[in-house]
């Protein structure tokens, strides 16, 4: 083999037929001359020659001569696929001998295929005019021109394919050659091997609420190839009858993670067969193996019409056997080419053969091949088959990540999000899941609209975050549906729509996400957006919890603890309350402490609710901490600590928890625990009553009444006085008496006065029991 120069001189062919040019009105000529005038820009002084043959040159030894001699001065190859192309014995020749220069450069990246007529119709073996061709052109990564055939040449958008093609171009002629590693050996087929994890499966980590607004769960993407290749332009026409071509090379899927890792420079593939190609039947079957390979063992996620030559198969679908024996054929007959061992990892993942699907992914990832650098990456970093390395797991995703391919991009900003084997970087994050987003990656754009919404690496922006999360619900991804459902219900980004808000819901639980059904259930429980339905509403919430849905958990406890929609069960109740509270749910905390604390369906256990109550505090949760500076106030399951509870109840006063604001006036009108101060204690009783808390209005008719840290007004006090009554608070009703029955800021009424005493006195109200005893009146 020759050892080829620092660069390759810029000389191309142009392959193509002369029938798809007539029929195209010279547009493959055009297209020619755009590129080559491009690569020029590019290249500088040297001069650029691209080979067009535009005559029809009959077949024999003249056209033997004059189509060697231009190939043997290329540099590249751009073969223009059609089905005329594909069809043609002379363009597939052509092909053949480049590839024979190409080998004799130690290359195996100078074969450009343009995809420029779709070819998914054609029968390999019926309409190929050489099936060894079109398997040397499938394992190339090709450049899709299809969607800009029928544009104007001068068009914006052939502007950027072109300058896309001649920057390939260009790239490839700087490149040095590499030595390639020889092909591994595929281990044997386990026969009825266990059940593998499914590499196309989805996680992702959800925050609570109720009902949460939540981030969907990370996607475990397939690993796929992402082809920005150059294209050139000059050819050799030739009159061929028109048939038909190829499709784009294949990519497969395999399970993906979440998140980034480092950048590295993408590979080059290697070619996938021998200089000449075989047409005797012998050589066949080797042919049929690659296309059952492709068909048999192609990931979904290969994105057909951009990567793949067929539409691929589900991992569940797999037919191991079948795809094993395929694929053995077609890595025994092309060894160089990593599409086979990528489609063989696959095979082998599904077998239960973990170890040896890694094995395979990795001598496909080191020759260039995105989708299986992204399934190493996945096996990397799930640790099967393999040690566990989080930072060799960024290192495939970000490879893979700049060839372009959508679901290694999702797996890097995954890692970049999350820090994993990388220092975590949101902004980062966001630029992934954006480029995975832009070429309709569902998953990514549903964590694309969980940073906008949150303003995670991103400016905050609902109505962006709207817009991605309908993009991704509108395909079907349940975390889109259920986070549209949220931003509905909300009106955050867009206008609050109850009834949308359940119809996405609904979508996303009978997909089985979790916080679906749990949002789901919550709309039927209180009625909104749908009739209410709480055995409904029990069973959404069931499906959720069983599913280890905290929320969901501690909403079907609340429901079994209050008989709503099913039988009342105390102990039930408990039982899901402490799921809930054990992973962490501060909701579930708070019931299971307060069961704790009545002995309701557990028996009673002052100190372990006490505990309970700290652990939804320290997590930031008002309820939580006004509970546990009731308990240190009060001395109940822990020693008494006035000043501790001041502050937890300052802590759950500030977030505008009410009755952690009454409580912590009270602190201040006592003095327990802090210095009395009855100017501050009116505010925080102010800010209580405002939100319609009783015992906040209580206490700020009880300041206004007595002039303490206000000035006194009876009337005023009396205000407060009535909507604490109204609301059943026994402090208000028993104040109300007394205005009443004294006159004081309100018309003296004593008959109104004993109806309010009596109120108080049944809830066992001391002073007004008192107050009906001097009037000599029964409760």
């Amino acid at each position: 083999m020759t050892t080829p120069p620092a660069a390759l001189p810029p000389v191309g062919f142009w392959s193509y037929t002369r029938s798809d040019d007539d029929s195209a009105r010279g547009k493959l000529s055009q297209l020619r001359v755009l590129v080559a005038n491009e690569l020029q820009h590019l290249v500088g002084r040297e001069p650029v020659r691209l080979f067009q043959d535009t005559r029809a040159i009959p077949p024999g030894t003249q056209w033997e001569d004059e189509i060697r001699d231009a190939l043997g001065q290329s540099s590249f190859l751009v073969p223009i696929v059609t089905p005329a192309l594909l069809q043609s014995e002379w363009c597939c020749r052509e092909i053949a001998i480049f590839h024979e220069r190409e080998q004799a450069l130690g290359r195996a990246d100078l074969i450009f295929p343009v995809h420029y007529i779709d070819t998914a119709h054609l029968d390999p073996a019926k309409d190929y005019a050489d099936p060894a061709v079109f398997a040397l052109l499938a394992g190339r990564q090709w450049i899709d021109f299809r969607d800009h055939r029928l544009r104007a040449a001068e068009s914006e958008a052939v502007a950027h394919k072109v300058a896309e093609i001649a920057a390939a171009l260009s790239g490839a002629l700087r490149r040095r050659p590499r030595a390639v590693a020889p092909a591994a050996a595929s281990p044997p087929v386990v026969a009825q091997p266990p059940p593998a994890t499914d590499p196309d499966a989805t996680i992702r980590i959800s925050p609570a609420g109720a009902p949460p607004l939540r981030k969907p769960p990370l996607v475990a993407a397939g690993l796929g190839a992402v082809a920005l290749i150059a294209f050139l332009g000059f050819a050799l026409t030739r009159g061929t009858p028109p048939t038909p071509a190829p499709n784009a090379p294949i990519t497969t899927a395999t399970p993906v993670t979440k998140d980034p890792p480092p950048a590295v420079t993408p590979t080059t593939t290697t070619a996938p067969h021998a200089a000449t190609p075989p047409t005797s039947n012998a050589q066949r079957p080797a042919t049929a193996a690659v296309h059952d390979c492709d068909r048999l063992a192609q990931s979904l996620r290969s994105n057909p019409g951009q990567w793949a030559l067929v539409d691929g198969v589900a991992f569940d679908a797999i037919d191991v056997p079948r795809a094993r024996a395929a694929c053995d054929a077609a890595v025994a007959a092309y060894p160089s080419e990593p599409r086979f061992r990528a489609w063989l990892g696959r095979v082998l993942d599904k077998g239960g053969l973990p170890a040896e699907a890694a094995a395979a992914f990795r001598i496909a990832a080191e020759r260039g091949h995105p989708i299986a650098q992204n399934n190493l990456g996945v096996m990397l970093r799930d640790g099967r088959g393999i040690t566990r390395d989080d930072a060799q797991a960024v290192q495939w995703f970000r490879r893979a990540s700049e060839q372009g391919y959508a679901d290694a991009q999702l797996n890097l900003g995954i890692m970049l999000e999350y820090g994993l084997g990388i220092a975590r970087d949101d902004a980062q994050a966001v630029e992934w899941y954006r480029r995975a987003a832009e070429q309709g990656n569902a998953a990514a754009q549903a964590n694309l609209g969980v940073m906008l919404r949150d303003g995670t690496g991103i400016a905050r922006d609902d109505a962006q975050a709207v817009q991605w999360f309908r993009r991704a619900a509108e395909q079907g991804n349940a975390d889109g549906q259920n986070n549209l459902g949220v931003m509905l219900e909300n009106g955050r980004g867009i206008a609050r729509d109850d009834a949308q808000a359940v119809e996405w819901y609904r979508r996303a639980a009978e997909q089985g996400n979790a916080d679906g059904q749990n949002n789901l259930g919550f709309m039927l429980e209180n009625g909104r957006g749908i009739a209410r339905d709480d055995a409904q509403a029990v069973e959404w919430y069931r499906r959720a919890a069983e599913q280890g849905n905290a929320d969901g958990q501690a909403n079907l406890g609340f429901m079994l603890e209050n008989g709503l929609g099913i039988a009342r069960d105390d102990a039930q109740a408990v039982e899901w309350y402490r799921r809930a509270a054990e992973q962490g749910n501060a909701d579930g905390q708070i019931n299971l402490g307060l069961m704790l604390e009545n002995g309701r369906g557990i028996a009673r256990d002052d100190a372990q609710a006490v505990e309970w109550f700290r652990r939804a505090a320290e997590q930031g949760n008002a309820f939580g901490q006004n509970n546990l500076g009731v308990r240190l106030r009060d001395g109940r399951g822990i020693a008494r600590d006035d000043a501790q509870a001041v502050q937890w109840f300052r802590r759950a006063a500030e977030q505008g928890d009410a009755l952690g604001q009454a409580n912590l006036g009270f602190m201040l009108r006592e003095g327990r625990g802090i210095a009395r101060d009855d100017a501050q204690a009116v505010q925080w009783f102010r800010r209580a009553a405002e939100q319609g808390n009783a015992l906040g209005q209580a206490n700020l008719g009880f300041m206004l009444r007595e002039g303490r840290g206000i000035a006194r007004d009876d009337a005023q006090a009396v205000q407060w006085f009535r909507r604490a009554a109204e609301q059943g608070n026994a402090d208000g009703q028993a104040n109300l008496g007394i205005m009443l029955e004294s006159g004081r800021g309100i018309v003296h009424n004593l008959e109104e006065a004993v109806i309010w005493y009596q109120r108080a006195a049944r809830q066992g109200n001391a002073g007004a029991q008192a107050s009906l005893r001097r009037l000599n009146r029964s409760w």
